[in-house]
């Protein structure tokens, strides 16, 4: 009745499909690896609340990570080589935190708008333009760090984000930020 693992900092070249075995597993720290991708036996693990694979060579996720329903958290961060995101995520309807920081990411993943229970997205580090204007979906939105992208602007539509607390951009690259102080106090560094 394993519901914990930590199998951090182990330079595994695949993630081991074993895991995916232990169905009643909550929580999975991989970080610090280097495979590339996930098994679609990740299916498998539907009670999984977090799962940290940040730091490893992921250029993808497959569109098995669908069943992962109760996922709360995904960190992704500092993988280097991630794009984008399957379709697939939009799924995960209890997801509350994605950490997609230090990727390649050119255009948010506008799948995250249907996440609407969403409350913290970080972006930053990767190579963002703009926001689409869907993102006045995610109404549960507290935190949007998004410092370090080459924007051009920010949709007005961000300013529809009632519940958005804190929005970290830079200011020195962003020609346009809509009038969104009467809602967030807007983090510009």
């Amino acid at each position: 009745h394993l519901k914990t693992i930590y199998l951090n900092y182990n330079s595994f070249s695949f993630f081991p499909k074993e895991i995916c075995q232990l169905i009643n597993l909550e929580y999975i720290d991989i970080s610090y690896n280097n495979f590339d991708s996930l098994p679609p036996e990740i299916k498998h693990l539907k009670k999984l609340v977090i799962l940290n694979i940040s730091c490893c060579k992921l250029k993808s996720l497959p569109p098995e990570i669908r069943n992962l329903t109760n996922l709360e958290i995904l960190d992704m961060n500092i993988n280097g080589k991630i794009k984008m995101l399957p379709q697939e995520i939009k799924h995960l309807t209890k997801l509350k935190s994605i950490f997609l920081s230090h990727n390649q990411f050119e255009l948010f993943p506008i799948e995250l708008t249907q996440c609407t229970n969403l409350s913290n997205i970080e972006l930053h580090r990767n190579k963002l333009r703009t926001l689409p204007p869907e993102i006045e979906k995610l109404a549960n939105l507290n935190t949007l760090w998004i410092k370090h992208n080459p924007f051009e602007s920010l949709p007005f539509e961000i300013s529809k984000l009632k519940k958005l607390d804190s929005l970290i951009v830079d200011a020195t690259q962003t020609t346009y930020l809509p009038d969104i102080m009467p809602y967030a106090p807007l983090i510009i560094q």
